[in-house]
């Protein structure tokens, strides 16, 4: 309320949908927070469907033993630290005190102390910083994409297969030659990551124009000039923060990929064949390949699971490690071929030693996001109180239980200027201009401010005709503010019957909610549904029953419909409690629009 009672459109809300008569419950407000809540999950998920929908097999969800470890943790601390319930709202008192989730609103407390329009020239200026990191800092030259050699490509499908982006579609051939399809890139998906090279089995893709045959060949030179060296294949992480002095090494050959599964399997095979010692391949950690699933299918292709395969008889000399770059140095010892996919994993007895660190660090985290869910937060000082001033009001109308002017001109279309003096102090001079002039309708005004506690005298004047000097005195009195009290001051014109809105009411068809006329009474002349006609309603109501005004017999009509009984329709089949379900205002706007229904 007090951020949105700054702003004009902020004003009109606030006494529309939560502290105005039009409010009621705050069911509307309640509504619109939760058609938010939901239209900010969709939204989330709409973004996290157009990242993943560019993705082949998209993961949703963690391994299961991670969900299980997760939602053991969630339970234990649900059943430890049950989620209480707030105090009910209390609309005239100030809260003092309040627990609120600084996980979540860690901004509040400074929100709603400091200056406003600072924290939000801040938050918009953190925010927009956030979104324009990717295109502020720097970027490593893009690789061209994959270009395809259709004098190699047999179309036999396994780099589209394997390609982590669906960037590779088979299409039919288009040169003539005996294969049936052939492989497209779409430039716009390929991140040239390099796993479909390793794919190929005919060396048929390259990265743009730069040939890969000669790489290959240099490496295999080597090896077989240096002779018992060990080869490692590794992805470009490892190689700018982990590999370090051992490219230095002379028993060693490293050779950097963009993505370890730009390896062909064969490559292992003919390193051995030109005499290394043996062969390994290091790449990222399980579910953290920079290029999603190279780690996984280079995994499988050595293990004789993927196109394509290593030899059996090469399976003891070559060695995989799925390691974090940091740990290059302990995985290039390694003689242990690891796992590269986590969702094949399967926990036994053995891991317990990594899963009660876990466990723990599970336990830290959640104990204090439950520890931040639950801070007691101070909002105002015991010596403080509040007053605000509450208003729907149409330029020339009265208003109740304030001493009517002179005149009323409820024709008027003129700015409202409303002054509230503390104390002799000026502390509010605004002028509003109502955005809906209609009949009833008129300029929302809401404004607050906060005061010691202790006696006040409060002069509120409002100034809304043409003569700007025609003042009305709407407040005079003084009054004694207690600690934390929130006072409200609420102005309200006097109803002026409107015809339209009970034209309204008259057509409302939900039942329960309003009238619903219509259902039961027709405005065509002799029409019979279940009630008489409306058609002349006005006429004949004057005549009906001596003694009482049209006005008069409409609206004992309405509030009790057996008083008078229409010849020729049975008593009691009407609704009995339309007094109860319209207000004294609806039922004044539905006879005026009665009131209309005249013999043509």
């Amino acid at each position: 309320m007090q951020f949105l009672g700054n702003f004009r459109g902020g004003q009109t809300f606030l006494v529309d949908y939560l502290v105005g008569d039009a409010a009621g419950t705050g069911w509307v407000f309640m509504m619109i927070v939760i058609v938010l809540h939901l239209g900010l999950s969709a939204l989330v998920g709409y973004f996290l469907w157009l990242h993943l929908k560019r993705m082949s097999r998209a993961k949703w969800m963690p391994p299961r033993y991670w969900m299980i470890i997760s939602i053991a943790v969630l339970f234990i601390a649900a059943a430890l630290f049950p989620i209480g319930m707030l105090p009910p709202l209390n609309t005239t008192q100030l809260p003092a005190e309040a627990p609120i989730d600084l996980f979540y609103l860690f901004y509040l407390p400074a929100f709603l102390r400091g200056p406003q329009a600072l924290f939000w020239s801040i938050l918009l200026f953190i925010v927009g910083l956030v979104t324009a990191l990717p295109w502020l800092m720097p970027r490593d030259k893009k690789l061209a994409p994959i270009k395809v050699d259709l004098a190699n490509c047999d179309g036999c499908t396994l780099c589209e297969r394997d390609c982590p982006y669906l960037a590779i579609q088979m299409i039919p051939r288009t040169d003539g030659a005996r294969p049936k399809f052939q492989a497209d890139i779409d430039p716009s998906l390929c991140v040239s990551c390099g796993v479909c090279i390793g794919s190929c089995p005919d060396n048929a893709l390259t990265f743009g124009d730069i040939p890969l045959d000669p790489m290959w060949k240099t490496t295999l030179t080597q090896v077989s000039e240096k002779k018992i060296i060990k080869v490692v294949f590794t992805c470009e992480r490892h190689a700018m923060h982990g590999v370090g002095t051992h490219f230095n090494d002379p028993h060693t050959h490293i050779v950097p990929l963009t993505c370890i599964a730009m390896a062909n399997s064969s490559l292992a095979a003919q390193a051995l064949e030109a005499g290394a010692r043996d062969v390994q391949f290091i790449g990222c950690p399980p579910e953290d390949c920079a290029n999603r699933e190279g780690n996984a299918w280079m995994d499988e292709r050595i293990n004789g699971e993927r196109l394509p395969k290593l030899k059996p008889n090469f399976f003891s000399l070559v060695h995989t490690a799925w390691a974090a770059p940091t740990d290059f140095g302990s995985a290039i010892k390694s003689q242990v071929k690891s796992e590269a996919n986590a969702f094949k994993l399967k926990l036994n007895p053995s891991h317990i030693r990594f899963v009660i660190p876990l466990l723990g660090v599970m336990a830290v985290v959640t104990a204090f996001q439950i520890w931040l869910s639950d801070r007691p937060t101070p909002f105002y000082n015991a010596d403080t109180a509040s007053l605000a001033i509450q208003m729907t009001h149409h330029s020339g109308y009265a208003m109740q239980d304030v001493t009517p002017p002179a005149t009323i001109e409820p024709d008027l279309d003129q700015p409202i200027r409303l002054t509230l003096e503390v104390n002799g102090e000026m502390l509010l001079d605004e002028t509003y201009v109502a955005t809906n002039n209609h009949i009833n309708q008129g300029a929302r005004i809401f404004e607050q401010v906060f005061l010691p506690v202790g006696e006040h005298h409060v002069t509120v004047k409002m100034f809304d005709r043409a003569d700007r000097s025609f003042e009305q005195v709407l407040f005079d009195k003084t009054i004694m503010l207690e600690p934390q009290q929130a006072l409200t001051i609420n102005f309200r014109d006097i109803h002026i019957p409107d015809p339209k809105a009970g034209e309204q009411l008259y057509y409302e068809a939900a039942s329960g909610v309003n009238a619903g006329c219509r259902i039961c009474h027709s405005l065509t002349k002799d029409e019979r549904i279940i009630g008489p006609s409306f058609y002349g309603i006005a006429d004949r109501a004057a005549e009906r029953i001596p003694g009482i005004t049209a006005e008069e017999y409409l609206r004992q009509s309405i509030i009790d419909p057996n008083a008078y009984i229409v010849e020729g329709y049975p008593e009691g089949q009407m609704i009995q409690n339309f007094g109860d379900i319209l207000t004294e205002e609806q039922i004044n706007d539905l006879i005026a629009f009665l009131m209309t229904l005249e013999e043509k």
